[in-house]
């Protein structure tokens, strides 16, 4: 019998959160700072992702529903630079839209 070959999805996505804290695990997904900090970051890992798996990642908008008084940027422009560091695809929630709002 012959072996059928691997299926590869179209996309895949992740969101932009973050949930650990040391060796601690939270049941939510928590808004970024929106620093250069974090930007070098987060950007790192989309781009180390995308290599390995060799495709686009799409990752969905954040819901932040608080500030981090350490932001020196918009959530809009964090969003806008990430797309310049990497090659990432945008997956809207509108409802996270409308929180971030």
């Amino acid at each position: 019998m012959e072996e059928a070959p691997a299926r590869q999805p179209a996309s895949f996505s992740e969101h932009l959160a973050w949930s650990t804290h040391g060796m601690e695990y939270l049941n939510d997904l928590l808004p970024l700072p929106y620093t250069e900090e974090t930007l070098t970051r987060v950007a790192a890992h989309i781009n180390q992702v995308q290599d390995v798996l060799g495709r686009q990642m799409l990752l969905e908008n954040p819901s932040s529903y608080l500030a981090f008084d350490e932001s020196t940027l918009s959530e809009t422009a964090f969003l806008a630079e990430l797309t310049h560091r990497t090659s990432w695809g945008l997956l809207v929630d509108v409802n996270n839209v409308f929180i971030s709002a």
